[in-house]
């Protein structure tokens, strides 16, 4: 019993010491831990919470970027991309 308590906390120990480095040395998976920080956060202005966050990214609730509108056009060519939304490069601002 005593064996496995000290194994557990020398594993506990062990892995708060590597966060500690990797977090003060900005190294590998700095990156990723960095991005779910910003994740948590928000960005500025943001009001929803980490439920609500999940709930768009994993499809199962849409609620982000959603813009109220009542145009409607049979042409996909007479369509205008939205700008000022926060979208990667890679990816094209939506059209109405």
């Amino acid at each position: 019993m005593i064996r496995r308590l000290a194994a557990a906390w020398l594993i506990l120990v062990l892995a708060f010491i590597g966060g500690v480095v990797v977090y003060a040395g900005q190294i590998w998976p700095y990156p990723i831990s960095r991005d779910i920080e910003a994740f948590l956060k928000g960005g500025t202005g943001e009001k929803q919470g980490l439920g609500e966050k999940l709930a768009n990214d994993l499809n199962f609730s849409p609620r982000r970027h959603l813009v109220e509108t009542n145009v409607r056009t049979s042409s996909p060519d007479s369509l205008t991309p939205v700008r000022n939304l926060p979208l990667r490069d890679r990816r094209e601002p939506p059209r109405m």
